[in-house]
């Protein structure tokens, strides 16, 4: 009985560690750059993500970023990986996709910050996406 406890606690276990993470989420939103008058909204959020799944990262009145993140395979290592290859897609306002990367992905390591900015001339915008992906 006690070998099976054992054997359960030692398989769930690193399905538990690492099928989730924590990751901070920063967008900021700069509107009117190019008439040097600059209207920022911004949102700060922390969400935890389980692997393969979607998040949503909503601006009331701005734009909306969806967010996935899968482990990155490292050949020739043993354990999990570090590296998080980030899918995401950034809509307007009106739900339109106005940048994404959904090709190659973006790796970013646990515990380091990266950031991402998509600026528009046309509308005289600025966003800026911030990911600081961390351990449970």
């Amino acid at each position: 009985m006690r070998q099976l406890l054992l054997f359960l606690i030692l398989s769930i276990s690193p399905i538990l560690c690492l099928g989730a993470f924590k990751v901070d989420v920063s967008l900021v939103h700069k509107l009117g750059i190019d008439k040097g008058l600059v209207l920022v909204s911004e949102v700060h959020t922390m969400e935890i993500m389980e692997l393969g799944h979607w998040i949503k990262v909503t601006m009331k009145n701005g734009p909306t970023l969806d967010l996935m993140a899968k482990m990155k395979v490292r050949p020739k290592s043993i354990g999990p990986s570090s590296l998080l290859d980030f899918w995401w897609e950034l809509r307007n306002e009106e739900g339109q996709v106005i940048k994404e990367k959904n090709q190659e992905g973006m790796t970013v390591p646990l515990g380091f910050k990266h950031q991402v900015n998509y600026k528009d001339e046309e509308r005289g915008q600025l966003i800026e996406v911030t990911l600081l992906p961390r351990p449970l």
